[in-house]
């Protein structure tokens, strides 16, 4: 199956795919993570480097072109497939983020594109304030790039604002898990969103009463497409 794991920069993303992938393989299956890489944009750096400009909704648009390549190639053979997990974070809730931040939302060509993005089977994101997102940030042993722009807690606003409206124009439903909780806590509670959707559902904990925040709740697959 194929699992989006979507959140601001500091919401505990990276943790949770960690602690879901040792999971699964304890549980005896194949569990792996992809990223979805621009290889187009960076070429875009690279050729703007010598003074040749592009516009934002030129880069945005080389990478949605990457992300539909990518999720209709290698990505679409995961989904509803109850045996092989794969987990994916800078995905389509991601990049609508993107979007929205960017101020490109309306243009409608760069979202046509975006529908074409594979829906994942399960779409889980991570609820967590600006304020702890720049705690964790500042806590990393690396630092990250946002620490160096001249107004980062008034970016990471804009961004923790930007994936809650991006949820509201999702065409697909999302569990929506309390980030601020302990990792141990929240990887539980993720556990038991998915197990439904895996074929060791029998054997694992009753679903969590936490529901996904839509009309209609994702239907677990049936087997492998």
């Amino acid at each position: 199956m194929l699992i989006e794991v979507c959140g601001p920069d500091g919401s505990g993303k990276s943790t949770l795919v960690d602690g879901l992938r040792a999971r699964v393989r304890e549980a005896g299956h194949v569990a792996y993570e992809r990223t979805l890489r621009s290889e187009s944009r960076n070429l875009l750096e690279i050729v703007q480097q010598q003074s040749h400009g592009f516009s934002p909704r030129e880069f945005e648009l080389a990478v949605l072109l990457d992300a539909v390549s990518q999720s209709t190639g290698e990505l679409t053979k995961y989904v509803r497939n109850p045996t092989t997990h794969v987990f994916v974070q800078q995905y389509r809730c991601a990049l609508l983020a993107r979007l929205l931040r960017r101020g490109l939302a309306g243009h409608g060509e760069l979202l046509a594109l975006l529908d074409h993005v594979t829906v994942p089977d399960l779409s889980v994101r991570l609820l967590v304030s600006d304020f702890t997102c720049m705690a964790r940030i500042r806590g990393r042993r690396k630092g990250d790039g946002l620490l160096a722009r001249p107004s980062p807690a008034t970016e990471m606003r804009a961004l923790v604002q930007a994936f809650d409206d991006a949820a509201e124009r999702l065409p697909y439903p999302q569990v929506d898990l309390d980030a601020e909780l302990p990792a141990d806590e929240l990887l539980d509670l993720a556990w038991k969103h998915l197990a439904p959707y895996s074929s060791w559902a029998s054997n694992s904990p009753k679903e969590s009463s936490v529901q996904p925040r839509s009309r209609q709740a994702p239907v677990p697959p049936s087997g492998p497409s």
